[in-house]
């Protein structure tokens, strides 16, 4: 066994740790990817190996019908043996035999492609958790549809994985989805538990449009302090809901007493206006079909959420992702034009960044060019991307390097 390993990582190309000084930059990115997609392939293997323990310890209930009143049935025998030969705990060997079962039974087609480097473990893991609920008649279209689509995703962050995965879910699972959201909605709840040195937790679920809403309030009240406030924006966000439980607008703390934002004169919030980005397409929106939707700050939602969010709304600005040959000379995007690239982009487009698009820089991808505009990287969204502030700083310094 320990044999076959090696000759496995000897034909990947892998080195000896001692060797990686001799190797280039670029070799050892190499390595580390390569390394990265054997890790995935072993993982599969793994799985394949413990769902193969599973159906022969099931098998013998099966078989033998007074198996069936043991105290101990074959999954938790296979269990308890995962968890010594992996050294995990019994809980943690539970969920590495539900993931080789559930690739086996219900996810064939997607177990298949870690071992030929077409996606990764994290993403199969996503994949799993994902679609537990859906019908044991309905997964082998999805399984199919994920397989197919997987070659794709490589790169993507974690959160556009989830979305993608979702959306396949709803289009796959349709009336599912909109009977669980609606049983879940039934169960919404906000608890107020106490905490050690006089302080309490808030929890609770409520439904995606309402949670949007509050996060966008309470951002907003917090950014309406002045610059020298000395509290950080998590504080202030939580100081931001108890005021606005309160009917009261958050006082700036700066100690300044010219300050306009110290609160005194404020009149008390009445239904602060916020603004909730959408995507979403026409014939959804129209009720012409159930094509799930996009909620900024939360992620897929069906149909008709989407719908039902769209009706609540007080107005409604349709955005389209282009630029007029004047905008597109300028290096600073319409506030327009910049809204739909967020809208488009969702997150960071570096590899990995799952960091919101309202919280990036708009970068251009081809540098625009300040002396002359017409033949530089124009406005435009096929030269747009989100990317923050870290990612934009690590590119330009690329850039330079490689310039230089």
């Amino acid at each position: 066994m320990f044999g076959e390993l090696v000759s496995v990582l000897d034909a990947s190309g892998i080195v000896e740790p001692e060797r990686t000084g001799d190797l280039s930059p670029d070799q050892l990115v190499d390595m580390i990817g390569s390394t990265h997609q054997l890790e995935s392939a072993l993982k599969a293997r793994e799985l394949a190996a413990v769902a193969g323990l599973l159906k022969q310890r099931t098998n013998v209930e099966q078989e033998n019908p007074e198996r069936a009143y043991d105290v101990i049935d074959g999954y938790e025998q296979t269990c308890a043996e995962v968890s010594a030969v992996l050294n995990i705990s019994p809980t943690a060997a539970s969920y590495v035999v539900h993931y080789a079962e559930a690739l086996a039974d219900r996810l064939p087609r997607v177990a298949a492609l870690p071992a030929s480097g077409q996606t990764d473990w994290r993403t199969v893991q996503l994949i799993i958790s994902r679609t537990d609920l859906v019908k044991d008649e309905l997964i082998g279209e999805l399984d199919e549809r994920l397989a197919a689509r997987l070659g794709k995703w490589k790169s993507w962050s974690r959160q556009r994985i989830i979305n993608a995965i979702d959306a396949a879910v709803l289009a796959v699972d349709t009336d599912a989805a909109k009977e669980r959201r609606k049983a879940f909605d039934e169960e919404r709840f906000v608890s107020v538990d106490p905490l050690p040195c006089g302080m309490a937790q808030l929890y609770g679920h409520v439904s995606a449009s309402d949670g949007a809403t509050v996060d966008h309030t309470l951002s907003a009240l917090a950014k309406g302090v002045c610059a020298n406030d000395p509290r950080t924006m998590d504080q202030r966000r939580a100081d931001a809901l108890a005021a606005l439980t309160q009917g009261k607008t958050l006082a700036c703390q700066c100690g300044n007493p010219d300050c306009p934002a110290r609160g005194e004169d404020a009149q008390p919030p009445r239904g602060a206006q916020v603004v909730v980005n959408v995507v979403a397409s026409e014939d959804a929106l129209a009720g012409d079909s159930d094509r799930p939707g996009y909620l900024e700050g939360y992620g897929v939602i069906d149909a008709e959420q989407l719908r039902e969010l769209a009706a609540q709304a007080d107005a409604q600005r349709i955005v389209q992702l282009e630029a007029s040959a004047v905008e597109a000379l300028r290096y600073q995007p319409s506030a327009a034009l910049e809204r739909a690239v967020r809208c488009r982009d969702l997150t960071c487009r570096f590899p990995g960044c799952s960091r919101p698009a309202t919280h990036c820089d708009i970068d251009h991808t081809v540098p625009f060019s300040l002396r002359d505009p017409e033949n530089g990287g124009w406005t435009v969204p096929s030269n747009l991307k989100c990317l923050c502030r870290k990612q934009t700083r690590l590119t330009t310094l690329l850039v330079v390097r490689t310039s230089a």
